[in-house]
């Protein structure tokens, strides 16, 4: 009874904050701060913690992660760069994260250096209203020897292009030239989730998919996008799930994280490996399940996948919750990894 009791309270949270009722975060940075965040070690599966083996996934370790700081929270996409030693995350409320990874055998550990900022309008004011700062997926590209975050919003439909350097990520260069079918959208139903090809016949394109919006066969909706040329794509929808994020792995497939939540049984997440043969302009993707969790699991609302290969030449899958501000405990900012097979 406490249990299903649980599943609904939390559905009823979700159902608010998936509606764009999120809660809002302190003052809006003006400058980089280093911040403290303290790691808890957690187990994937709540009732045997032991299991660590899911289908082709291997449980690598996970974390939960608080801090005091007003701003810490509300992560809707992350990247984890190519050697798996820095996290990239971007907030709900126009703010980004920067942290050292630490590992123990392989397995994640916790997080060092730990660096929060605010993203910059191309003036190089932090943005300030809501509907400027509502970041949803980040994905890093590198050019020239230059490293630079995608980082997609919604309200304000754009996808601009930040370099990174030291001191963390800065005031954008540009933005992309959009399909109009963006701008059609609601604006909380936007740019959800993002990454860059890296497949040979897809290189550099990006990828995206918008929030809970469909063709007329519920397909979900998106858009290839390369040298100011966009093409639509498509994504097969199950079971009512929604596209949160994507990251491309280093064989150019990509994966598709998603979420679902009912008032009975509380939150699911679901990890899709879409074949990189199958991305094509006018293409209906589909692909393999991987994952499919519901509450049984430590999972939350999971909004930010990436992806990279560790030294031992193992293929990492790193995922982070959501927890949209939220500091009565019922929403919580997981950090999690898992190794594929």
């Amino acid at each position: 009874m406490k249990s299903s009791l649980l599943s609904i309270t939390i559905a009823m949270l979700f159902s608010g904050i998936l509606s764009g009722d999120v809660l809002s975060g302190g003052k809006k940075l003006q400058g980089n701060y280093n911040i403290t965040v303290s790691a808890t070690s957690m187990p994937f599966d709540k009732l045997d913690p032991g299991n660590t083996k899911f289908g082709r996934l291997s449980w690598r370790g996970g974390l939960i992660l608080n801090s005091n700081h007003d701003e810490f929270g509300g992560y809707s996409g992350i990247a984890v760069t190519q050697n798996g030693q820095q996290l990239f995350a971007v907030s709900d409320i126009g703010t980004w994260l920067r942290a050292k990874l630490l590992y123990k055998n392989g397995h994640l550990t916790g997080l060092k250096k730990t660096l929060i900022g605010p993203l910059r309008a191309r003036n190089g004011k932090s943005l300030r209203a809501k509907k400027y700062s509502d970041a949803e997926d980040i994905s890093l590209w590198t050019k020239r020897n230059k490293t630079y975050a995608l980082i997609s919003f919604e309200r304000k439909h754009r996808i601009g292009r930040f370099p990174i350097t030291r001191t963390g990520i800065q005031k954008p260069t540009n933005y992309l030239k959009l399909p109009k079918g963006v701008f059609n959208t609601t604006r909380n139903k936007g740019l959800e989730a993002l990454t860059v090809l890296t497949d040979k016949k897809n290189k550099g394109t990006v990828l995206t998919f918008l929030e809970r919006r469909h063709d007329k066969k519920g397909n979900h909706k998106g858009w290839l996008i390369h040298n100011n040329k966009s093409w639509k794509i498509r994504l097969k929808r199950y079971d009512e799930f929604d596209v949160t994020g994507l990251a491309t792995l280093k064989n150019g497939n990509v994966l598709v994280l998603e979420r679902h939540f009912s008032f009975f049984a509380g939150v699911q997440m679901r990890i899709r490996e879409i074949k990189h043969k199958n991305i094509r302009k006018k293409a209906v993707l589909d692909g393999e399940i991987l994952l499919s969790a519901t509450m049984r699991y430590n999972i939350d609302n999971m909004e930010g996948i990436s992806a990279h290969t560790n030294k031992a030449g193992e293929t990492i899958i790193t995922l982070m919750s959501d927890n949209n501000f939220n500091k009565n405990g019922l929403q919580r900012t997981l950090l999690m990894q898992f190794k594929l097979d």
